[in-house]
Parts: structure tokens; C-alpha cells; sequence
């Protein structure tokens, strides 16, 4: 796979350019905002609603806005990001069909590629040419085409759809054509997707399907974890994450023999011929008759309080890889609660998983952006990941809210 090694060699992830599908071309003109008649939301609104869901790859809400979208009319904004809409659920159900075997993902992929290349057709002219040639390379994609060959210039360093370059680069891995691979490409190739700027949820995705390839599958798995947490219900996420757990159970069943491998019947043996029981004695009348030895009680199971209380202590102050654990029990049984979100986040972080933490940070800003908490971690990831630009931001939050934060007045201070 000579071709991968040498675009991982070309691409180094910090020269990448931004990985949301559609950002570097020219903006198009702004539909009127506001709310027409009868409450049906603008154009404006539905197009950074589809951004805000291409972003996090939430397929749910990508679904729902692309009828809105259509429903719209034939506004250039519209159909300009419907086209992006298309293409990323094109993408997105290509991928899921090849990493988890789904007939009807692939059915899904190669009806929303037609849609996308019919609509690509009628509005081409409209469209910047840098970004018509990177939605016709994913839907390319989508229909399971070769496109490092048909499409090259999407592995050059200055291809404008950091997102769709990345599926490309992962695709011997989630295409299942991995064993062309050596070790060191696809260590290269977990080393670009993992160190991505703001990754977007598709390239958390391909990530996650990339370690489960190389046997991580605990990372594979906090991944996975980390998309659902901004895009609950993503059906890739879900269905690698019950993957994972289906391999679990194999290997807790029979854990010497690896998974997917057809195990060999022993030749049948000789049944041993039974000895003559001894005869039975009485016990003497004055022998106390042997008490059976009483049943443990069994332990109840942690609520998912209790859960979040233990796992966050252990995080902090104990064994972070048993905390994080209880955390996971804690987040599949509500993975909204944010006390759970933030704690994990701590707990990827004293593991050294901070675009991990980041992420989880990062999902309560999104629905709570004045949260102290998650402003103060948020904070001290990006410190840790070297961006003191991103944590001075953070620690002005801080301040907004309480001016007298030694903290992260010593901090600005410093940095600012």
C-alpha cells in the first residue's frame, strides 16, 4: 500500500487544512434570516443546523434537515447544502456498511450517492469548482469506487475536504482490505486520524474503526463513546460499540481460543469405567447431621449514582483505569448526565487521552457554554495539549463569571 505511505508522509495532520465538508469555498450569499410564515425555520437556519449535524455527524438530525432542505425550494443555499447533506450520509452509510457487514447501510449509501450526483448535476454550475470536485469525490465514495484513483488530487496536502482526504487515507481499514497494510502504516495512520484539530464525529469514526482493526478495542470503544456523546443514537457508533461487546463475550467465553476462529473438536474418549460405590454408612445417633454451608447474599449492583460518585473519586484520587470504567456503566445508563461527562473527561485525561477529554469537555459547552466546570477542565486540556491560546479563552470565560478566579487570573496573566 505504497500510495498510503506516501500521502501519510505528505499529510502531516497539523498542516491539514479544516475538516468540516464544504469550509474553503467561496461563502455563498446569505439567505434572508429570520422565520417565514407559518413558523417554518429560514434557510439560514436549517443550513448552520445541517453544518452544526455534519459536523458531529448526527445522522438523525442530517436526515430531518435534508427533507427541510428540499422542502426549502430551490434556493442556492438550499441545494448547496443539501448536495453537502447528501454526501455526507452517502459517506457515512458507505462506511458503516463496509466496517459492520450492513446490507442495508450499503442500500442506504448507494441511493443517497443517485440523489447526490442527480443534484450535483442540476446545480454544478453554481458551485465553486474546488467544491463540486469534493462532493462528486464523496459520493464517489459512497458508491464504493476507487477514489485515490479516480479522484488523486484528493490525497494532495492542499485537497480542501480534510474529512473525506481521511476517509480515503482509512479506507483499506474499514473497507476490510487492511491486510495490505504493514504495521507501521497502520500505526501512521491511527497517528493522523488521532491527532486531527477538531476532528469532526465521521473522522472520530474512522479512528475508532481503525483501532478496533488493530486490536484496541478498549480505545476503539472510548471513541465510539465520545461520538455518541455529541451525537447520541449514531448509528455507526452504536453499531461498532455493540461489536466490541459481542467480541467481549467470545472472548470472556472461551478466552484461549481468538475471536472468529473456528475451534477443532477433540476425538471422542473412552468413557472411564465407574468404580463400585462404597456402601453407605450410618453415623452414629449422637453424629450432629452436616449443616449445609449458607449461600452468600449477592451483591446488589451499583446504582448509576453510585456509580458516577465511585468511578469519579477513583479518577481522581485512585485507580483512573478502574474509575473510568464504572464512569462507562455509568454513561451507557444515561449518557446525558453531565457530572458523568465531565468526570470521564478527567478520566481521559489522567490516562493521556486528552483529544478524548477534549471532546467530552467539549460536549457540555455545547449545551451548558457557561458551565465553570467544563470551562476550567476545558482550560487545563488545552494547556496540556500546548494550545495556550485555546486555554486563555477558557479562563476568560472563568473570569466573566467570577473576576477574582486566582486561577485563571494567573493564568491570563501569564499567557495572555
Amino acid at each position: 500500500m505504497g500510495a498510503l505511505a506516501l500521502a501519510l508522509a505528505l499529510i502531516p495532520a497539523c498542516d491539514r487544512s479544516s475538516g468540516e465538508p464544504g469550509k474553503g469555498a467561496e461563502a455563498a450569499p446569505e439567505a434572508k434570516a429570520g422565520t417565514p410564515e407559518g413558523g417554518a425555520p429560514s434557510v439560514t437556519g436549517l443550513v448552520t443546523e445541517a453544518e452544526d449535524a455534519r459536523r458531529t455527524l448526527d445522522v438523525a438530525k442530517l436526515e430531518q434537515v435534508e427533507g427541510q432542505l428540499e422542502a426549502a425550494g430551490a434556493t442556492r443555499d438550499a441545494q448547496r447544502e443539501r448536495l453537502a447533506t447528501l454526501a455526507t450520509l452517502a459517506v457515512e452509510a458507505r462506511v458503516r456498511s463496509a466496517a459492520l457487514g450492513d446490507d442495508q447501510a450499503a442500500a442506504q449509501a448507494a441511493r443517497l450517492a443517485s440523489e447526490g450526483q442527480a443534484l450535483a448535476d442540476a446545480i454544478g454550475a453554481q458551485l465553486d469548482p474546488g467544491e463540486l470536485a469534493a462532493a462528486k469525490a464523496r459520493l464517489s465514495l459512497a458508491r464504493d469506487e476507487d477514489v485515490a484513483a479516480e479522484h488523486p488530487s484528493v490525497l494532495l496536502p492542499t485537497f480542501r475536504d480534510r474529512e473525506l482526504q481521511s476517509a480515503v487515507l482509512a479506507r483499506p481499514v474499514w473497507h476490510g482490505d487492511d491486510d495490505a497494510l504493514v504495521d507501521q502504516e497502520r500505526a501512521d495512520l491511527v497517528t493522523v486520524l488521532q491527532d486531527l484539530s477538531e476532528p469532526t464525529g465521521l473522522e472520530r469514526m474512522l479512528l475508532a474503526v481503525t483501532l478496533h482493526a488493530a486490536g484496541e478495542s478498549e480505545r476503539a470503544a472510548a471513541v465510539a463513546r465520545d461520538a455518541l456523546g455529541a451525537a447520541p443514537g449514531q448509528p455507526l457508533a452504536q453499531g461498532l460499540l455493540d461489536r466490541i461487546r459481542d467480541d467481549g463475550r467470545v472472548a470472556v467465553a472461551d478466552p484461549s481460543t481468538p475471536v472468529g476462529t473456528p475451534t477443532t473438536p477433540e476425538p471422542p474418549q473412552p468413557e472411564p469405567v465407574a468404580e463400585p460405590e462404597p456402601e453407605p454408612t450410618t453415623p452414629d445417633a449422637g453424629d450432629p447431621k452436616p449443616k449445609a454451608k449458607p449461600k452468600a447474599p449477592p451483591k446488589p449492583k451499583m446504582t448509576p449514582d453510585e456509580l458516577t460518585t465511585e468511578g469519579c473519586k477513583q479518577v481522581r484520587s485512585g485507580d483512573a483505569q478502574k474509575g473510568f470504567a464504572m464512569l462507562q456503566k455509568a454513561f451507557d445508563l444515561d449518557p446525558r448526565d453531565t457530572k458523568v461527562i465531565l468526570c470521564m473527561a478527567e478520566g481521559h485525561m489522567k490516562l493521556g487521552r486528552l483529544p478524548s477529554a477534549r471532546a467530552m469537555a467539549e460536549r457540555v459547552l455545547r449545551s451548558s457554554p457557561k458551565n465553570k466546570k467544563a470551562l476550567l477542565l476545558g482550560a487545563k486540556i488545552e494547556d496540556r495539549m500546548g494550545n495556550k491560546r485555546a486555554a486563555v479563552d477558557y479562563y476568560r470565560k472563568v473570569l466573566e463569571q467570577e473576576p477574582d478566579n486566582s486561577t485563571a487570573k494567573d493564568y491570563v496573566d501569564k499567557n495572555g
